[in-house]
């Protein structure tokens, strides 16, 4: 399990990219609210990078009700919706059901909202 993500082409910002690859894995149109500044996977042992944009995806809108992927065919992927209130506990759930492993950063956002809701309630 992972977060649409993808390449930023060459003349796109950070929030296009975004976008067009929540458009292409999804096939869902959103709103960009922010882009993070560039994390490091590893800065000790490469210079990979990445920046997190949070968007907003209306559900209801038009556009979002009968949503088609724009997939490359070696893209071999199934959007899960899950409960924003407790992604942990869904990406729990889809381990259990489906043996599905998941990715570092989708797995460090889930584990802090899970922390979230620990400390603060």
């Amino acid at each position: 399990a992972e977060f649409p993500a993808g390449l930023v082409d060459a003349g796109e910002s950070s929030a296009d990219a975004a976008l067009r690859e929540l458009r292409e894995e999804t096939g869902y149109s959103g709103t960009v609210r922010s882009v993070s500044d560039i994390g490091f996977v590893d800065p000790y042992k490469s210079t990979e990078n990445y920046r997190t944009a949070f968007l907003e995806v209306d559900g209801d809108a038009p556009e979002n009700r009968d949503p088609r992927p724009e997939r490359d065919a070696e893209e071999n992927m199934q959007v899960v919706l899950v409960p924003l209130g407790n992604v942990l506990a869904s990406l729990k759930a889809l381990n259990r059901a489906r043996g599905c492993i998941v990715e570092a950063k989708l797995l460090a956002f889930a584990q802090g909202q899970a922390f979230e809701r620990l400390m603060f309630g």
